[in-house]
């Protein structure tokens, strides 16, 4: 039975925390985007992810929460491989990615780049906040001046283009 747990209202960090069942080690997904969690939160959410044996995905992007939790949060992701599929909300086995408009910011990015290497069935990614840049498999060229890429961007981008033919 699959079994969701999704945080939707705007409140402080710690509030949002008390309303996640930690307890409950049945939860298949989670959903805490864009909740400001920071570092501090994401330390304890990432105590709750390593302990969930029945979790598959949870989407924690846009927190603010820092590259070196970011790179935690990867270390639990390939830790539990065979079950958490996704950090960033995806079920793992998608051929099309849209992650336009969805602020990843470069943590965003660090989690969703061994996403995009482990599912093998990715063809198409979408990715940027202010101006969306679609990427397919089979592209042989592609001219990204101008596309303000920062950051997330580019790790998307480097992650994504080994995939191509």
């Amino acid at each position: 039975m699959k079994k969701i747990i999704a945080i939707t209202e705007s409140m402080p960090t710690m509030k949002i925390l008390c309303e996640v069942p930690f307890k409950d080690k049945t939860i298949t997904e989670l959903e805490l985007s864009g909740k400001n969690l920071q570092a501090d939160g994401a330390m304890v959410v990432s105590h709750y992810i390593h302990d969930n044996g029945a979790l598959a995905s949870v989407n924690i992007l846009n927190n603010n929460i820092g590259a070196e939790q970011a790179q935690n949060f990867v270390a639990i992701l390939k830790e539990h491989a065979m079950t958490l599929k996704s950090l960033c909300g995806n079920k793992g086995d998608e051929t099309e990615l849209d992650m336009s408009g969805k602020k990843m910011g470069a943590d965003g990015a660090i989690m969703l780049a061994p996403e995009i290497v482990a599912n093998g069935a990715l063809e198409t990614i979408t990715f940027g906040d202010n101006q969306a840049v679609t990427v397919m498999t089979d592209m042989t060229e592609a001219d990204f001046s101008g596309k303000s890429l920062e950051v997330a961007g580019a790790v998307v981008l480097a992650t994504f283009l080994p995939k191509c033919q």
